[in-house]
């Protein structure tokens, strides 16, 4: 061989791109890109429901130098709305931004817990945040849930992280992270409860003593090190997030009592109430929407719970709280959020660990000729389901009876091929691939329906009490009737009756003269809003119903109606709803 056809040494390759971008960096940053253009679109179609409009509504009272009370609000939600106001307008779209960006970010921090999770479970994590229906709900909710999800993965990276090599950057992400939990929500306290109580129960049953080499958690890290400036600097980061975004850069002092009054307003969802949800609520959350999490992710706490303490922390994180929130009277559809994260990184550590053994075992060829037949099969099956579920023939028998023979072939062929590899170790990891496949279909299909195709069916059980797009004809109604009297499109006298109502405040918030009373108005203004009965009190008005909201109680469905609520989200059970009445002076009282 001559001297030139020898082959370069490594160093002079020539590298394209940057160092940190590679092919999983790379998929990282894809997953983050699709949970964003999932999160964003057409986030201003549906309307604020009421939870949303208050936060709202309240936001744009003090932004336009009105009275408006911070109290019983999120802090950073409430000034980083305000500043997004200022920026872009005050719109459904702008209110929601925050936790869309914040849930996007959501899907990339896996990656700082790969030394828990592995490689593929990591990445599988952040597949399951991105897809996740809950998880795309509640990022396009103007609520907090998302944002405690986020600031809950950056500390336990930050803390799992500090123990394992101590670095200082881990300190101040931990003090960041609790710093703005904190002012986001108060449900932040049930993930302080579940960090301190793991650590103390270590702590008394065996003590924190320094770890072998090479253990993926050195439990010393809790001892205090020699540069005490580092703690100094955590707090700081600590204390200097609480002062500048509670009171949105000291421009709303009211903002540190509001985040004080977090803690309470939380622990008001253990008092009593006469009607609220069953005890099995979130447990129904997960069997409708995460069945994939929510199979997977029990598979992971008997399987991993004993095999380091990282996994005994999300064991515990997520029985502590699921006994919590499962308990307490008063049930927001957000707690499921606190239930389903460490139910979500077990769920993907499972997964992981399938794949893994999938892709370096020696019967991959099975594997896959197994799946390729199956993939059929699960198709005949869902459509059988769904013929079964027809409300036009509802349980056809036939329908099912294919549905059995349809599950008794998959079977068949699992086994098959794990005779013919001689392995039935890998007929189970088949099986379990199978499984994967149909529950990430179902999974899949929820997220599209609750969020994209029908994100205010009142029937979702995730919904509750959605506004109807109707509000919005009742603001156009009302501006062409301005227009046509006042000769502008918010000059017009409106009188809402029944008292505040956060809903018509944000939506009629343009208008200038606008009040709300109780009962019937002194003297009637030329449009007057009424709930849906007869006004006695206007005899000369004309009026027109509008919907306001709905609602669905659901009850006990046949399996046939069960099936097509699980599959479609219909029913034929109907919904309640909430209308209101415009009445308008005649034109000739002007």
């Amino acid at each position: 061989m001559e001297e030139n056809d020898k082959p370069k040494p490594a160093q002079e390759v020539q590298q394209f791109g940057p160092p940190w971008l590679t092919v999983e960096t790379g998929l990282y940053l894809l997953l983050i890109l699709l949970a964003l253009l999932l999160r964003l679109y057409a986030l201003g179609r549906q309307p604020l429901d009421e939870h949303e409009s208050r936060l709202a509504i309240d936001v744009w009272r003090f932004y336009t130098g009105g009275a408006a009370n911070i109290r019983g609000h999120s802090p950073l939600l409430f000034h980083g709305n305000l500043l997004l106001y200022l920026l872009f307008g005050a719109n459904d779209y702008v209110a929601r931004m925050i936790p869309a960006l914040v849930g996007s970010l959501l899907v990339g921090l896996p990656y700082l817990l790969r030394p828990y999770l592995g490689r593929w479970g990591a990445l599988v994590c952040a597949v399951l945040l991105a897809f996740s229906p809950s998880f795309v709900f509640f990022s396009r909710q103007l609520d907090s849930a998302i944002i405690l999800s986020a600031t809950s993965l950056a500390l336990l990276a930050s803390i799992f992280g500090y123990l394992r090599q101590g670095k200082r950057s881990h300190l101040y992400l931990g003090s960041g992270a609790v710093a703005i939990s904190l002012m986001a929500g108060g449900a932040s306290y049930a993930v302080l409860i579940a960090v301190g109580g793991f650590f103390l129960a270590l702590w008394v049953g065996a003590g924190l003593k320094p770890a072998p080499a090479g253990h993926d958690l050195p439990t010393g890290g809790f001892e205090t090190r020699p540069y005490r400036q580092t703690w100094v600097m955590a707090a700081g980061i600590f204390a200097a997030l609480i002062l500048l975004i509670s009171t949105g850069l000291f421009v709303n002092l009211q903002g540190l009592q509001a985040t004080l009054d977090l803690l309470p307003a939380w622990l008001s969802h253990l008092s009593p109430v006469v009607e609220g949800q069953p005890w099995h609520y979130y447990l129904s959350l997960l069997a409708a929407y995460e069945l994939p999490v929510l199979v997977f992710g029990l598979i992971g706490a008997f399987y991993f719970a004993r095999r380091d303490r990282f996994s005994a922390f999300l064991v515990w994180w997520f029985a502590l709280t699921l006994i919590l929130y499962s308990l307490m009277p008063t049930k927001p559809p957000s707690g499921l959020l606190q239930i389903l994260l460490p139910l979500t990184l077990l769920a993907g550590k499972t997964i992981g660990e399938l794949l893994n053994r999938i892709a370096q075992g020696e019967r991959r060829l099975w594997d896959r000729l197994a799946l390729l037949i199956s993939l059929p099969i699960i198709f005949h099956m869902l459509l059988q389901l769904s013929a079964f579920a027809n409300p036009e023939s509802p349980g056809d028998p036939r329908y099912l009876i294919l549905v059995i023979l349809s599950l008794f072939f998959l079977v068949s062929v699992i086994l098959i091929t794990g005779a013919m590899a001689l392995d039935w170790r890998g007929s189970l990891r088949t099986a379990g691939l199978v499984v994967l496949v149909i529950l990430a279909a179902l999974m899949l299909q929820a997220t599209w329906r609750l969020n994209l195709h029908r994100p205010g069916n009142p029937v979702e059980l995730l919904v509750n009490e959605p506004t109807s797009p109707d509000v919005r004809n009742l603001v156009s109604a009302i501006e062409d009737f301005s227009n046509q009297r006042e000769r502008d499109r918010h000059s017009v006298d409106i009188t809402v009756t029944d008292g505040e109502d956060p809903l018509l405040a944000w939506y009629l918030r343009d208008f200038r003269h606008l009040s709300f009373v109780s009962g019937s108005p002194l003297s009637p203004t030329p449009v007057v809003i009424t709930p849906s009965r007869e006004a006695q009190f206007l005899p000369s008005y004309r009026g027109a119903r509008f919907r306001l909201q709905s609602s669905w109680t659901g009850g006990d469905l046949p399996a046939h109606d069960l099936i097509n609520w699980f599959l479609f989200r219909e029913t034929l059970h109907p919904s309640t709803h909430r209308d209101v009445v415009m009445w308008v002076a005649p034109e000739t009282e002007r």
